[in-house]
């Protein structure tokens, strides 16, 4: 068997991202290590405008929320919130709410069986190129992939709730 210089590169890449996903999945963080949980983000210290907005991103997944809309919610103007939330968390609230959307798609490529078209309407993003492109970004594997080698927690809660209702 023949092995072409680009196959084994290509491996190579494949595996590198691989154990690059693994590590920053075990240690919750994403590719700019950077902790994007709203657990996390509500310190004592926070401004509780910032904590409130994080909250709201949180909740609001599912749709497409302004940044006006966040502001107006903390009584701020936008400038003024964009300014606040950087300074609080070192991220613009865009880069936060996204993360937090590519993070609930994770979970749910790991955990159900929606298609990749429900999930990506579960986490409010409508264009799928970018949705694929983002998501391969962040986890090294496009959602399909990354489903097939790390989604097994749904078939094995299956599994075992079939096993004990056996019982």
């Amino acid at each position: 068997m023949v092995i072409l210089g680009d196959a084994i590169f290509t491996n190579q890449r494949r595996q590198i991202a691989e154990l690059s996903m693994k590590r920053r999945l075990r240690s919750g963080r994403s590719s700019r290590g950077c902790l994007y949980r709203v657990d996390k983000m509500r310190s004592a210290s926070m401004d509780r405008r910032v904590q409130s907005v994080a909250v709201l991103m949180q909740a609001e997944l599912h749709r497409s929320v302004s940044l006006h809309e966040l502001a107006k919610s903390v009584n701020l103007s936008d400038s003024r919130l964009r300014h606040l939330f950087k300074i609080e968390t070192g991220r613009s609230p865009h880069e936060v709410i996204k993360a937090l959307r590519m993070q609930r798609a994770k979970e749910l490529c790991e955990v159900t069986f929606l298609s990749i078209k429900e999930i990506m309407d579960r986490v409010g993003i409508r264009d799928p190129s970018h949705f694929v492109r983002d998501f391969e970004k962040l986890y090294g594997l496009s959602p399909t992939r990354f489903r097939a080698t790390y989604g097994n927690k749904a078939r094995n809660r299956e599994r075992r709730a079939a096993v004990m209702a056996n019982k």
